[in-house]
């Protein structure tokens, strides 16, 4: 008798069920990711003679983005050729080579946009939807615009407090700290300018806005990866919560301040047209330049304290992750074998002792651009460890598409990109790209750290180039000038590497080996 290898409930209406199942799977699918444009007659990278290709490579590409960058850019940019990348959220990106850089910043925004690009990338309409409620991008125009030199004072007491605090003022022993705690520093420091001194070292407020940080950075990380773009409406809102409960928990901070400001300026705006002189001070945060500058809208939208809120935490998020990678990239290259064989820190540390001497032993804007080394070595970080491997990316809106320099038509939805670790790493541009050569930048005209280019990538490129890096940068050269002038640091055994995930690089949690010095080394007897 024939053996039965089926069990009883297998039967044609299970086959036919399956086969539903799997043509429902496939028309979402389909459905899902209609819109992932693939512009014709240009070539992939990492592409194998293998089933599933193309959705093979996408998900490939979460670990071997190095790799498939490093491949397109030496096989296809150097041959002044684009080609395609894939990526995670299995929505491709051309990327341009450098003979293409000039044509893309020269695009105007309805042609090529900035602004679709990290909407879904942070997935904004999700996350925080009410930063995007606006039509006067005026956090832009503050940020431009904000008075360094008056803020310095506040920004140099804010790193004394936070650092004391977090890496402690024993100089009798050696003890280990997390350089992850140069993200709660970075955090309060960012907040005292942004805010104001109270909510900057008030702890419950910093906890709920760096939660808030993370919280953007895990669920939009969630929403492009790991769900189906058809699924977004459904999910997306779910995924979010935690956003949207910590935006609410520093909203309860921040708005009674926003409408306390937003009364000011309309006050000051009725007596100045009465002819009376209003008793109106240079602001001292960013909180009274939106409101300065929300009152100037005719739109009520731009006026609303909740709006104001979410667009100051949206600022915060894109700020203290970047400024906190920036930094622990820093210490980590410059404590490295090849920092410490240029005697970075013992150079960083003179630098600076020269410079607060001469300016009479307090900070300020002047004194800060005359920290040329600390400078360097902030540039030179940003060229060595990127922690965005490709950048200046930008999604065609415009309708009919638009032709590339070389003939190349990319259709409405294609996203373009240029490749950063590719050019910080091209020996055309840097002799002996991969050391990392603390000194670099060194009397190099043009070459500072906020200096934008066609060969540095680190701000981005042209006229959308990050507004906040005049701030970083202070903020950052501030920090790191306080560092080394009280801190001593045990170099590191390597430079670890960092995790590379699809094409970003985020520096590891380790622990520094630190000791307080017993007075700031510009106190010191020569």
């Amino acid at each position: 008798m024939a053996l039965n290898y089926f069990p009883q409930s297998f039967s044609l209406s299970s086959l036919a069920l399956a086969a539903a199942l799997l043509s429902l799977i496939y028309l979402l699918h389909r459905r899902a990711t209609k819109d992932r444009i693939v512009p014709a007659g240009l070539s992939w990278v990492g592409l194998r003679n293998e089933r599933f290709a193309t959705t093979r490579l996408h998900l490939r590409d979460a670990f071997a983005a190095p790799a498939h960058l490093k491949e397109g850019y030496e096989k296809y940019s150097k041959a002044n050729l684009p080609f395609i990348s894939p990526n995670i959220t299995f929505r491709p990106v051309v990327i341009l080579p450098p003979s293409h850089f000039r044509w893309l910043i020269s695009q105007p925004d309805d042609v090529l946009s900035i602004a679709a690009v990290l909407k879904d990338a942070v997935q904004f309409h999700y996350t925080s939807p009410s930063s995007w409620t606006f039509s006067r991008a005026f956090h832009v125009e503050a940020l431009n615009k904000m008075p360094l030199d008056l803020l310095t004072s506040a920004i140099v007491d804010e790193i004394t407090t936070s650092i004391d605090t977090l890496w402690g003022t024993d100089s009798s022993t050696w003890r280990k700290v997390p350089v992850s705690t140069m993200n709660t520093a970075i955090c309060r420091i960012t907040n005292r300018v942004f805010v104001g001194a109270d909510l900057s070292r008030d702890p419950t407020y910093i906890a709920h806005q760096t939660a808030f940080v993370h919280a953007i950075a895990l669920s939009a990380g969630l929403i492009n990866n790991a769900l189906p773009k058809l699924l977004h409406p459904l999910l997306g809102p779910l995924v979010a919560l935690p956003c949207r409960y910590y935006d609410y928990r520093c909203s309860r901070y921040i708005v009674p301040l926003v409408e306390h400001h937003l009364r000011l300026c309309v006050a000051a705006a009725v007596a100045q047209s009465a002819d009376i002189v209003p008793s109106f001070g240079p602001p001292r945060d960013m909180l009274q330049f939106f409101a300065r500058y929300a009152v100037r809208s005719a739109d009520a939208a731009d006026r609303n304290a909740r709006a104001i809120c979410s667009r100051l935490l949206a600022l915060n998020f894109v700020g203290i992750h970047t400024s906190t990678m920036t930094m622990v990239n820093a210490l980590l290259d410059m404590l490295s074998p090849a920092g410490a064989a240029r005697e970075c820190w013992a150079a960083v540390r003179e630098e600076a002792v020269g410079v607060l001497r001469a300016h009479g032993g307090v900070w300020s804007k002047a004194a800060v651009n005359q920290l040329v080394r600390n400078d360097s070595v902030f540039r030179e970080s940003l060229r060595f460890s990127p922690f965005k491997l490709k950048g200046v990316d930008r999604e065609v809106v415009a309708s009919k598409g638009v032709v590339l320099p070389d003939g190349t038509y990319l259709p409405k939805g294609t996203r373009v990109a240029l490749p950063t670790h590719g050019v910080h790493f091209d020996d055309r541009f840097y002799s002996d790209p991969m050391t990392f050569d603390p000194w670099r930048f060194v009397g190099v005209e043009g070459a500072g750290m906020i200096a934008a280019g066609e060969t540095f990538l680190g701000f981005g490129l042209g006229r959308h180039a990050c507004p906040g890096r005049f701030f970083s940068a202070h903020e950052l050269k501030l920090l790191l000038a306080y560092i080394t002038l009280n801190y001593d640091i045990q170099p590191l055994e390597e430079r670890y590497a960092n995790t590379e995930f699809s094409d970003f690089s985020v520096p590891r949690d380790i622990e520094l080996t630190i000791k307080r010095r017993k007075q700031s080394a510009h106190l010191d007897d020569d």
